[in-house]
């Protein structure tokens, strides 16, 4: 299953999936598990302890294609037109992810728009929102990072990541698609750190040449198997629209 030609033939018949699901669980110990009294079936990845595909036992199709693979060795590889989950056993492709950005094609980022916190009432100059766009690079690293913490059994594991775009709510701008519009923000800031815990992930920093922290919002990592916007913008009232 070297060639494009082979590999689109091999995943005829493989269970699909989103590709994000899979990106970031490469070279990762991955098991077939039977659970509960009904005997439901998954696909996990021990290292991240994350279950990437599930089935009742009366979704009779996959759960016989996941249980085909019972005891095998499988590992997630990416191809330059997909992400699958092969049976090294078997020789089979088990789980082939969709054709997305994620692995073809000019590459999309996800957007994230969420709350900034200064932790001093008394500074003026304060952000409300950060923005970020996350390519398929970061979004794989974010996940790599929270399985090293599951590993490690700490709290979080930290990197120096300039990537937020720091904004100020424009209340007297005109709304957004329903939403406080955003203005740029003319303060700086320095050290700014992406921290990853095992289930989220946040940034942090401090205003220049202060002592003056300022931290972000946490979000969930499982919201990264999406390339679905994150927006946390107050929603304006139709008062509010009005006024502005």
């Amino acid at each position: 299953m070297n060639g494009i030609l082979e590999l689109d033939a091999a995943c005829q018949n493989a269970l699909s999936v989103e590709a994000l699901k899979l990106i970031g669980h490469e070279a990762h110990e991955l098991e077939v598990v039977i659970y509960g009294l009904d005997c439901n079936i998954a696909l996990e990845c021990n290292e991240c302890d994350e279950v990437l595909i599930d089935f009742d036992a009366d979704e009779e199709d996959g759960f016989n294609q996941l249980k085909e693979h019972y005891g095998h060795d499988l590992e997630v590889i990416v191809y330059t037109d997909r992400v699958t989950v092969e049976c090294l056993t078997c020789n089979k492709v088990v789980v082939c992810g969709k054709q997305t950005a994620a692995v073809s094609g000019p590459e999309k980022s996800k957007k994230l728009i969420i709350p900034v916190h200064t932790y001093d009432e008394w500074f003026d100059g304060k952000p409300d929102y950060v923005v970020v766009e996350l390519c398929q690079d970061r979004i794989r690293r974010i996940k790599e990072m929270a399985g090293t913490v599951r590993n490690l059994g700490v709290y979080k594991v930290v990197e120096f990541d300039y990537s937020c775009e720091h904004k100020v709510a424009a209340h007297d701008a005109e709304p957004d698609n329903g939403r406080v519009a955003l203005s740029d923000f003319d303060g700086r800031m320095e050290c700014e750190t992406l921290n990853v815990t095992e289930n989220s992930f946040f940034w942090s920093g401090y205003h220049k040449h202060t002592n003056i922290h300022w931290e972000t919002e946490s979000v969930i990592i499982s919201e990264l198997d999406t390339l679905e916007e994150i927006d946390q913008r107050d929603v304006l009232e139709d008062s509010e629209r009005g006024a502005a």
